[in-house]
């Protein structure tokens, strides 16, 4: 975590002094400020990311290849509008809620966040609609930090860094 907040600290000090980049992790979270973007997943998983098998069979991403619960269909089988109306009641189910975690429905970044990679939630916790405490804390002090950071700019910093990540 340290290494991180240096890193973060050191981001925002070059941007400070017009050296500009994109740290993918860094720049998605200040364009979702910017521009009050809300995320319902932490990925498109099952939406418009998904994996075959050689043998076939699709998954909602690479890591749930070979775990039956998470087949979805078989691309020798499964007509299209399965697979669309599959991805519809995953975006369903995150638009109603319906999968979402008590903790996270209390939480001042649920929108910015997304939760957890859902394999690595099914991993840790046998369901892939779980927390997982440690990067739950990690990710709290990424947000507030990256806040602290984007108060600190001018409004001319913000504007330039804003215009910037939209163009790269």
């Amino acid at each position: 975590m340290n290494s991180l907040e240096k890193l973060i600290d050191k981001y925002f000090d070059d941007i400070k002094n017009n050296r500009l980049y994109v740290i993918t992790n860094f720049s998605s979270i200040i364009v979702s400020i910017a521009y009050h973007l809300r995320t319902l997943a932490h990925c498109n998983a099952g939406i418009s990311y998904l994996s075959i098998s050689a043998d076939g069979k699709i998954y909602r991403c690479p890591r749930f290849t070979g775990i039956k619960n998470f087949c979805i269909g078989n691309v020798l089988e499964t007509k299209n509008k399965e697979l669309d109306q599959s991805s519809n009641n995953i975006i369903n189910g995150l638009k109603n809620n319906k999968n979402c975690i008590l903790q996270c429905q209390k939480c001042a970044f649920k929108y910015l966040c997304g939760g957890m990679c859902y394999h690595h939630s099914y991993v840790v916790n046998r369901t892939e609609h779980g927390i997982i405490p440690r990067e739950c804390y990690y990710r709290k002090i990424l947000y507030k930090k990256i806040l602290y950071h984007i108060c600190d700019l001018s409004e001319n910093e913000r504007r330039i860094l804003i215009k910037f990540l939209m163009l790269h």
